[in-house]
């Protein structure tokens, strides 16, 4: 049996002050508050072969304390706060600044990146969100009798906006007696349905508008997702599936998947194309290899001593390097810094932190930035993509759980100019163009 063997101190606080894997050694130092000033970490020579470098992070708070700035590879973030504990500003190493407003004891108003508008929120009686400005757009929300949320519309004329079909992109909820979501009308996507058995597990999920037949979903007795069957075919032309013996997925259509001994997911086949990845003794995933979406491609990959991608190489067949490095708000995805100078920073919903809001392009040294707009599901997953005049971008279609397909029929016949490059997907998700393969950004950067 494979065995991985990791040792820890602790000083008579109780507090940890080293951490010892077969990839790196870690080092903790405290204030006399009990809160973490330094972290370092330094690689083993197994690590150092797995391409890990030496790190270290600096914390500094101010006496409330609040954390007031981080120095990690990629340079300093800097944190301002208000008089309540509210964040005030975050100033970014490149000299920008996001910056929220207040009324209240703490309900975001607004979100500014230096001194342009990001959005401007109105709430209700009880501080929920009703609307926000999107550039030339103004979303809507309204919510039933229960405190959900019933519907969004986005339109070009807020006083227009009273029933969700007077916007451009509107989506309905309806819900079971159980609080389910059992169904979405959705601009660009049409009618969705979902079913649920007795536990609560989805079973069906239908899109109407598509003409597509639907499918029926089936677990095993661990709760395990075996497959999906058309619900267009009888129960006698649909084969049993077949069990998961060890909780490890194997073969999925037409992809082949292999594990290691720790559940880390190290080659992935079909008859287009063969991956393979390298982990840490952290199981953080190192570095990729094989043809994917783009071509053939090897990567490398680097964190921090948070854990936290900092950078990756991709280097591609006959292509120049790329490298992309990364920016945190603790384990939040804040910034990516291309090697070509330019540079993509994320806002986020005030009221649901993973729930991305903006995206700020900008290029060299220039404070001016080009805004685009997330139309998000309540799950966090981005669903379009505006521009400053909003006009469509981006729309993604979706699979039963997540999956990117592609982007929506509608939303290719209405988008404006090219796509937009957009790699977040469920809250906290990142997908690599490279490989397709999608990180998890929380506090153990999860794999796949």
């Amino acid at each position: 049996m494979a065995e991985r063997r990791q040792h820890f101190r602790f000083d008579e606080a109780g507090q940890l002050t080293a951490r010892t894997t077969d990839s790196a050694e870690w080092r903790y130092d405290y204030d006399a508050g009990g809160r973490l000033t330094t972290l370092t970490r330094t690689p083993t020579a197994a690590g150092a072969a797995l391409g890990i470098e030496p790190d270290s992070i600096r914390l500094r708070y101010d006496r409330a304390g609040n954390l007031l700035s981080e120095q990690g590879v990629n340079g300093e973030l800097q944190y301002q706060w208000d008089a309540l504990g509210n964040l005030q500003a975050l100033t970014l190493p490149q000299g920008d600044r996001l910056q929220w407003l207040y009324y209240g004891s703490g309900h975001a108003s607004a979100i500014k990146f230096n001194q342009q508008l990001v959005s401007e929120f109105s709430r209700d009686r009880l501080h929920r969100e009703t609307g926000r400005t999107q550039g030339a757009l103004h979303q809507r929300r309204q919510y039933d009798a229960l405190g959900r949320r019933s519907w969004q519309s986005s339109g070009f004329s807020h006083g227009q906006l009273t029933k969700p079909e007077d916007g451009v992109l509107w989506r309905v909820y309806h819900y079971s007696g159980r609080g389910e979501i059992a169904g979405v009308d959705d601009a660009l996507r049409g009618e969705i349905r979902y079913g649920y058995d007795a536990e609560g597990r989805l079973l069906q999920h239908r899109e109407a508008q598509q003409g597509k037949p639907g499918h029926r979903l089936q677990y095993d007795m661990a709760d395990n997702l075996l497959g999906s069957q058309s619900a267009s075919r009888t129960l006698e032309e649909q084969l049993p599936p077949a069990p998961l013996g060890d909780n490890r997925l194997t073969h999925w259509q037409q992809l082949f998947y292999r594990y290691d001994a720790w559940g880390n997911l190290i080659s992935r086949r079909n008859g287009l194309y063969e991956q393979h990845y390298v982990y840490d003794a952290d199981n953080r995933l190192t570095a990729a290899h094989g043809r994917g979406p783009q071509g053939e491609f090897r990567a490398q990959y680097h964190y921090d001593a948070l854990g936290r991608r900092t950078r990756k190489q991709v280097d591609y067949k006959g292509k120049a390097a790329q490298s992309t490095r990364f920016l945190w708000q603790g384990y939040r995805l804040l910034q990516e810094q291309r090697d070509d100078g330019t540079r993509r920073s994320w806002s986020y919903e005030p009221d649901s932190p993973w729930t991305p809001l903006a995206a700020i392009e900008q290029a060299g040294e220039s404070r001016q930035a080009d805004i685009f707009w997330l139309h998000s599901e309540q799950n966090g997953a981005p669903l379009e993509v505006t521009d400053g005049e909003g006009g469509l971008r981006w729309s993604g279609d979706y699979d039963t759980f997540g999956r990117l397909k592609g982007q929506t029929a509608a939303g290719i016949m209405q988008r404006r100019g090219a796509a937009y490059e957009q790699p977040l997907r469920y809250a906290g998700q990142y997908q690599d163009s490279e490989s397709g393969y999608t990180i998890i950004c929380s506090a153990t950067m999860s794999r796949r």
